[in-house]
């Protein structure tokens, strides 16, 4: 094997990109079941764990042979096309726990390029592809991703890149344009398993720290969203690339969600190459099944969109009913009578006036109860994110009680303290109210979602 140096040049033989080209365009072929397992961890990561049920290819021309002795040659066997992003802590191995090498960035850039140049010219003229063109598809497979998906768009209709024309757009083929968007965006990672699996199933498992992504990148969309759910209004939805429809025959996903959160649905996007099964149950972890039908006819495709590269799976993640919202409830509850019965009741505002050092006493020690419970310890960054504002909710009454007491033990004088206490009354009415509506929307959105799923099961028994 060589590798690119100053001169572009091709990495393996027309062969063997030949081969590769056809694993990814007919990968289901080789990966018979994908189980991708997501663990919502403490801080800003997660730990995303893929196992692959793999039937390792036959195919001379996929050895991987430099310095090997005959007796120890490798396969290469391409386990994912993730997006371009640093894996942290990636670890590959097999089932019984031995580590499984796997090439280098440089080397699956080689690969990758030497892929999209074969399906771009063909056999003929892989071996005669001009320098200038393995130097720009070299750049848009091993580039940045944002600036390699605009690079890469401006090939595909122009044939230029960098000011220069080298290719004509008309003889693109389809899926020399879907692998050149596909790995624009995304990277080729190649496992090399032992040449002695060829033609069996085997599985490969990889893990690596995964960031989670929110549905929106609009901070006042996000800043919206998360006060909904952290009310009870509705659920938070989290974006998780589950890669192409064709990648294994069944793809199962499961994600565990974090300490103190639930979740509360997870759906793969919909294609009309593949059948799907949600999860909808409130759970501590969601499953979802999607399994491709590669028997679908060209007639059940018309007027329906394809989608191709990598796509979004949504969770939706709900916070429970117990935990911070009821600190939330309590809270609020408590310091609404405290200033709303301070204004109602005969002679209470007289009365606390006179023992203003009891009643400091006895409002100033609820601040440190309820801020003790308020704190969160080694959580997930989502958990912390959704979990702000019931907080920041909490926090507002303890300060209210305090300032409450203060203004006893001050002996604040009229009209500064009855528009004290009245304003508090009415603020902490609203934000009780407002927690209260968040457990009613629960109720009538459970309702509705078993509604729905009786309706489904009913249609589906006729």
């Amino acid at each position: 094997m060589t590798t690119f140096n100053d001169q572009p040049q091709p990495f393996v033989s027309s062969k063997t990109a030949r081969a590769m080209a056809r694993l990814l365009a007919d990968e289901y072929g080789f990966r018979v079941r994908k189980v991708d397992t997501i663990r919502l961890m403490e801080g800003r990561n997660g730990r995303r764990r893929v196992s692959l049920d793999v039937v390792v290819p036959d195919d001379t021309w996929l050895a991987y042979d430099r310095g090997l002795p005959r007796a120890k040659r490798l396969t290469m066997v391409p386990v994912a096309r993730p997006h371009k992003s640093v894996m942290r802590d990636l670890d590959t191995h097999d089932a019984s726990g031995t580590t499984l090498p796997v090439l280098t960035r440089q080397e699956n850039t080689d690969i990758a390029a030497s892929v999209v140049v074969y399906e771009l010219l063909g056999r003929r003229g892989y071996d005669s592809a001009s320098p200038e063109l393995w130097q720009a598809i070299t750049s848009i497979v091993g580039g940045d991703s944002q600036q390699s998906v605009q690079d890469a768009e401006t090939l595909i209709e122009t044939g230029c890149h960098a000011g220069r024309r080298v290719l004509d757009p008309p003889d693109l083929s389809e899926l020399a344009v879907h692998l050149l968007r596909d790995l624009a965006e995304c990277f080729l990672l190649i496992a090399l398993v032992p040449q002695s699996s060829a033609g069996e199933r085997v599985l490969v498992k990889y893990s690596f720290h995964w960031g989670a992504e929110d549905a929106s990148a609009e901070r006042r969309a996000v800043w919206w969203r998360t006060v909904r759910a952290a009310l009870g209004w509705s659920d938070y939805p989290l974006r998780i690339g589950v890669g192409g429809a064709a990648e294994a025959l069944s793809h199962h996903l499961e994600v565990h969600a974090p300490r103190g959160l639930a979740t509360a649905g997870l759906e793969f996007p919909r294609s009309p190459l593949t059948s799907n099964s949600s999860d909808s149950a409130v759970s501590s972890v969601a499953h979802a099944v999607e399994t491709y039908v590669p028997a679908v006819s060209e007639e059940d495709l018309e007027g329906e969109a394809v989608p191709a590269g990598p796509r979004i799976a949504t969770l939706q993640l709900r916070v429970p009913r117990g935990g911070v919202r009821l600190v939330a409830l309590i809270s609020t509850l408590i310091t609404a009578l405290v200033f709303s019965l301070e204004q109602v009741l005969p002679g209470a505002h007289e009365t606390l006036l006179e023992r203003s050092d009891g009643a400091a006493a006895l409002l100033l020690a609820a601040p440190a109860i309820v801020i003790a419970l308020m704190i969160g310890t080694d959580e997930n960054r989502l958990t912390g994110h959704l979990l702000r504002p019931l907080r920041f909710i909490i926090f507002l009454c303890s300060t209210s009680l305090a300032i409450g007491a203060a203004s006893l033990v001050g002996q604040l004088h009229d009209p500064w303290i009855t528009i004290l206490w009245r304003g508090g009354a009415i603020l902490h009415t609203i934000l009780f109210l407002l927690v209260v509506s968040g457990y009613a929307a629960g109720t009538v959105r459970g309702r509705r979602n078993t509604h729905d799923t009786v309706a489904r099961i009913e249609g589906a028994g006729s």
